[in-house]
């Protein structure tokens, strides 16, 4: 039987497939690009019922006790003495007699155990790639200020590199974002942040890969181009983000008195050349949370 334009229906409906499976991965990004306390809230134990406490009222019940005056002190029924397994929980104290079957126990067994693995890949998700360096970039609207003085100039390929990754995973996702290289006199990518898109990721990714390297740069000259965001049309609450050779995080608040941001220092010596995410110190990383 002949089945007239079957093989271009085909062909129409293979891009569809392949857009709706791109459109599922960038889903699967944004739904990601959230903070820990908000993906507790939705991924949790305590969201989906599975502390200790909300387990056991779901597989068992607390062994009653009260205060008897004339004991002083407390004292416990008996009635389910040797009828039940029993369980004390330090959390609060409390003896719970368990009456769930083993069904039930062992359904709980899988959805913890698919709990510890779901936190076991936020963990690897967050200390992967660009977020190692730069953290989870949470803000709608950015300006990343490029500090490359006192780098040795092999290192800056390496500078590229991270700051490709970044536009890529992350800066892709929000709404706006800017770039001002600090030199003599600031550079600005562009006058004022822009929308993001495709177009404008590869454009700043090919204007960071252009840049010249250049003797380290001065304090005013840091300052000058800290200023030069500040002015930055952009909406309001927007984040700002140094990246600098040597050193650590730190706020910016005696050298940015109006508008918050964040100063990331890569550490020395040079990173190694096989991967980005070895680039940060866990130490570094456990001072970064301390701080934040």
């Amino acid at each position: 039987m002949e089945v007239p334009g079957s093989s271009s229906t085909i062909s129409e409906e293979q891009p569809r497939k392949q857009e709706g499976l791109s459109d599922t991965r960038t889903d699967s990004v944004k739904q990601s690009l959230i903070s820990s306390e908000e993906w507790l809230q939705l991924h949790g134990l305590k969201s989906n019922k599975l502390t200790l406490k909300q387990i056991l009222s779901q597989i068992g019940f607390p062994h009653c006790e009260d205060y008897v005056v004339s004991l002083g002190r407390l004292v416990a029924s008996r009635y389910a003495n040797g009828l039940f397994p029993r369980i004390y929980t330090t959390e609060d104290g409390r003896v719970y007699n368990l009456t769930a079957k083993s069904e039930l126990i062992s359904q709980y067994m899988e959805h913890l155990t698919q709990a510890v693995e779901s936190y076991k890949q936020r963990m690897d998700w967050l200390t992967s790639n660009s977020r190692q360096i730069f953290g989870v970039i949470l803000e709608q609207c950015i300006t990343i200020v490029l500090d490359f003085g006192g780098m040795l100039e092999e290192e800056l390929n390496l500078c590229r590199d991270a700051l490709t990754m970044v536009l890529q995973e992350q800066v892709a996702h929000i709404a706006k974002f800017n770039v001002i290289w600090v030199s003599q006199e600031p550079v600005k990518w562009q006058e004022n942040a822009v929308p993001v898109t495709a177009p404008s990721i590869a454009a700043a990714i090919s204007w960071v890969e252009k840049l010249p390297f250049e003797l380290a740069s001065s304090h005013t000259s840091r300052l000058e181009a800290l200023l030069e965001a500040g002015k930055d049309e952009v909406e309001q609450g927007s984040e700002k983000m140094c990246f600098s050779s040597g050193g650590r995080w730190r706020k910016l608040a005696a050298h940015w008195p109006r508008c918050g941001g964040w100063w990331l220092r890569l550490p020395r010596p040079v990173w190694p050349q096989q991967t980005m995410v070895g680039a940060v110190d866990r130490h570094e990383c456990e001072q970064v949370n301390t701080e934040l």
